[in-house]
């Protein structure tokens, strides 16, 4: 697999962080951890980033980018609602309407 081919970002000039994206490449992505706990508060319906944080007790730092790896999966999406100014985050599913 070459550079231009990985679908994962990697550090430049770093073979360590080439070799981690070329590995990462070849193995399904499993959600665990906090990935799977946000998921699990989006079933009950969209929610900000803040009401995710809040519901979780989870830095920004933390959920924020966990949440954009669940969105690169095409698990979440923005739903196009808004609260406060935020995006309200749903379930890919359940925007698709097959809940």
């Amino acid at each position: 697999m070459t550079e231009k081919e990985l679908k994962l970002p990697f550090v430049a000039n770093s073979d360590t962080s080439l070799r981690a994206a070329r590995e990462m490449g070849a193995k399904p992505t499993r959600v665990t951890g906090d990935r799977q706990r946000i998921l699990n508060v989006l079933l009950s319906g969209g929610k900000t980033d803040a009401e995710i944080q809040e519901i979780l007790g989870l830095r920004g730092s933390t959920e924020r980018p966990r949440r954009g790896e669940l969105v690169s999966q095409g698990l979440v999406v923005d739903s196009g609602e808004r609260r406060n100014r935020s995006s309200v985050w749903a379930l890919a599913t359940m925007q698709r309407g097959d809940n």
